[in-house]
């Protein structure tokens, strides 16, 4: 069994990334995953605090976050640590203003 960290990071509630984030590993055979929500992350000093656990416990990044310029230093600084880091909603809103 392989263990997973799986961080979800999100302006908001997290709901969708809670519910995106187990429909995607329920793919996978022998994973053991432990979830950590980081909800309301607004502003830098609370992405600084994600990041600073990120870099202590490893994992997996998903993200649901509006503002660029949060999304850059979230990107940014899982870069820095080597740790994967998917803005969720990007492929599909980028999809649906194509289409629309």
């Amino acid at each position: 069994m392989r263990d997973l960290k799986l961080h979800l990071v999100s302006d908001s509630t997290g709901e969708t990334l809670i519910h995106m984030g187990r429909a995607c590993i329920a793919q996978f055979d022998d994973v053991n995953m432990e979830e950590k929500l980081w909800s309301m992350v607004r502003n830098a000093d609370r992405l600084r605090e994600v990041l600073d656990v990120i870099e202590i416990q490893g994992g997996f990044v998903l993200y649901t976050l509006v503002d660029p310029d949060m999304c850059r230093q979230l990107e940014t600084g899982c870069a820095r640590l080597q740790v994967p880091c998917i803005p969720v909603l990007d492929p599909v809103i980028a999809a649906l203003g194509k289409f629309l």
